[in-house]
This record gives C-alpha cells, structure tokens and sequence, in this order.
C-alpha cells in the first residue's frame, strides 16, 4: 500500500511518540469500528508536530502524502500538518487492542461510509434519519454498527440534516451517538430508540470519558455544536444544554471533578475564549 492510500481520512490521532536514541516515531490512531493502529516511522531524522489550529481545534486526520522518498506528512482536520523524514514506515493494529469477544458481550463499535458500501440485507436492522428520497436513490452517509465482528445494524442518514463540515460517531455501552449535519442523534440499537436532537448551528464534535481521559465524565457524553453544549447520561438521556457559548465552535478540554473546561470561538477565525461549566447542570462554575 502506498503512504498516500492509508485509510487514514477522519482517523483519531491519539499520540506522537517519538524515541530520539532509536529514531523510531509511532503516531496512535482510532479507525473507528476497525480498532487503533499503529503508523511506525523508523530512522527519523526530522520531526515536526505543529500544533497552532489554523483552522480551528481537531484531532483528526484530513489526508496523508509523500512529499520525497523520504519525507511523509498528515495533514490534520486543525490544519496543522505533521512533517516526518525517515527511512521506512509501518502501519498495523496496535498488538495491544483489547479482544472483541471476552467473558462480556462483545463490544459495539460504528463508523461512518458511503450508504453503496454499507452492510445490508435481512440480517442488518437499518434506522433511517432524515427523509428518504421518494426516488430510492441511496442515503447521504451511513454509519455501520457492529457488534463484535459481525455488522448487525446500519443507520442511514438521509436529506434534511443540515450541513457541517463535520461529523462523529461513539459507542458508549450499547448507546451510538451520531453527530452529522446540525443533528446528533443517540440510538440504542438493542431496544430499537432512536431520538435526533437538532443543533443551534452545525455540529461539533462528540466527547467521551475515553476521548478526554476523565473517569469523572463516566458513561456521560458531550456534544458541542457552532454554538452550545449539550450533556448525555449513561442511558442516553439528554440532562442539559447550554446555549450561546460561541458563535462558530465549542470545544472540550478537559473535565475536572465536576468542571467541563473548553475553549468558545466569539471572533473568528482564531478568537477562542475560556469556558467552565458545572459537570452537573451546565451552569457556569
């Protein structure tokens, strides 16, 4: 496979570890329904990791190249773009990935495609978001649910959802939270609810205990837009939404006891202000 084909486009960059006595660079990343891999660089002799968001904060992956025999760069959804220069490069699944299917129910994991490519048949319970074109003509997007490694449900993402530049989708227990257009949407595929939440703007980004590194978020999910914030429980509950943080993005930092640290963006581009608010209500703290 080449650098440039890496199925790497809206891949979650987690960690850049660089180990300047071997010369060996690994870039952690989160593929979705497809686990986290590892892109190893071996005899690194330039490292760039810029971190100044051009274009607002992000951690995904925009597009990979090969600029020279040598030199490769990842170009992030922030506009930063890492630069390494090394003798060879490897990508595989991280050794360590936790099995699917232990003494617990196989994990649920989703990712997004295209609507052509996503699982069907009478096997695959597909929900439908939007309205479905009287034509028949496929859906916008798909996100494929599996539970261990069989795909046992599709949600469909149809016209009427709004536009953003962009979209997310997690898995917390056996709750899917989809972020597409100016919708999120939270599915509980096992009992069959679905609930769609309009957004005062485009959506955000979805975040997680897992994405924050909190234990104090728990099982609760944020969910930002152009705009606001809103809190999910473990069950999907909607248990608070604050409006007007922003004016073109919200995004989370950190959570602390029960503080949601963040950044508001009131002048853009690059005017991002400091928020905290109370983990439990959403109140300014």
């Amino acid at each position: 496979m080449r650098f440039d084909d890496l199925p790497l486009h809206d891949a979650t960059l987690s960690s850049v570890h660089a180990c300047h006595e071997t010369g060996r660079c690994d870039l952690t990343l989160r593929l979705g329904i497809s686990g986290t891999h590892v892109l190893r660089f071996e005899g690194f002799n330039v490292l760039s990791v810029p971190r100044q968001e051009p274009w607002g904060p992000s951690c995904a992956v925009n597009a990979t190249r090969q600029v020279s025999p040598r030199a490769y760069e990842l170009e992030l959804q922030s506009g930063d773009v890492i630069h390494i220069e090394a003798r060879s490069w490897t990508f595989q699944k991280r050794c360590d990935e936790p099995p699917l299917v232990s003494g617990h129910p196989a994990q649920m994991r989703a990712a997004f495609m295209a609507a052509e490519a996503a699982s069907g048949g009478p096997h695959v319970a597909t929900f439908v978001l939007g309205k479905p074109s009287p034509s028949g003509s496929p859906a916008r997007a798909a996100v494929e649910v599996c539970r261990g490694a069989e795909t046992r449900w599709r949600i469909d993402l149809c016209d009427g959802l709004g536009e953003s530049g962009f979209q997310d989708v997690r898995c917390v227990g056996d709750v899917v939270y989809v972020g597409y257009g100016q919708q999120v949407a939270v599915v509980s595929p096992m009992t069959g609810r679905v609930a769609s939440y309009p957004l005062a703007g485009y959506f955000g980004h979805l975040f997680t205990a897992e994405d924050l590194d909190s234990k104090a978020l728990g099982r609760s999910v944020l969910v930002s837009s152009a705009s606001e914030l809103l809190c999910f429980d473990a069950a999907g509950e909607r248990v608070w939404r604050t409006t007007d943080l922003a004016i073109d993005g919200v995004i989370v930092h950190r959570v602390v006891g029960d503080a949601v640290e963040g950044s508001a963006e009131w002048d853009p581009p690059g005017g991002w202000r400091p928020f905290r608010l109370n983990l439990q209500s959403g109140k300014p703290a």
